[in-house]
């Protein structure tokens, strides 16, 4: 009799973060924020094979979020895995002081709908530090000052 196959980890673990990019992108249009998240996409390697990979703006953004109200545009890196690689990727990239503001959203342990954005302050690339807010996410109600 054969195992059943369920969906491997990495499968798992993709799906997790698709539903965390979505809870968030879901948040930020309660606000009345536009936002935009970065698609699946495939590429041919062979002859009838295709893989498919994660097509992240500028290769390290999950979501861009615009607003009317503000001079600036979101760049979000959603995770719910290891910061330090994402932290890594975002403080690479030469970012527009005034018209981006970089976060990486993660879960927040031990806080129903909990969430912890790192943003990445302005400054020169190799002196730029981060700034962490923690909160109870809620659609339509505004995070602390600061975040958006």
């Amino acid at each position: 009799m054969k195992a059943k196959k369920g969906k491997s980890n990495h499968a798992k673990a993709r799906a997790h973060g698709n539903a965390w990019e979505k809870r968030i992108l879901t948040y930020l249009e309660s606000l009345g924020w536009t936002v935009d998240r970065a698609k699946m996409a495939q590429k041919c390697v062979g002859p009838g094979i295709w893989v498919s990979y994660s097509a992240d703006f500028f290769g390290c953004l999950d979501l861009i979020a615009i607003n009317a109200e503000m001079p600036y545009t979101l760049c979000i890196q959603a995770t719910l895995g290891d910061i330090k690689s994402h932290k890594e990727k975002l403080e690479a990239v030469a970012w527009h002081d005034a018209a981006q503001r970089i976060q990486l959203w993660t879960r927040q342990d031990g806080i129903i709908s909990g969430v912890r954005v790192l943003m990445l302050l302005p400054g020169k690339k190799k002196e730029r530090t981060w700034t962490e807010h923690i909160w109870k996410m809620k659609d339509g109600v505004q995070p602390p000052q600061g975040v958006l």
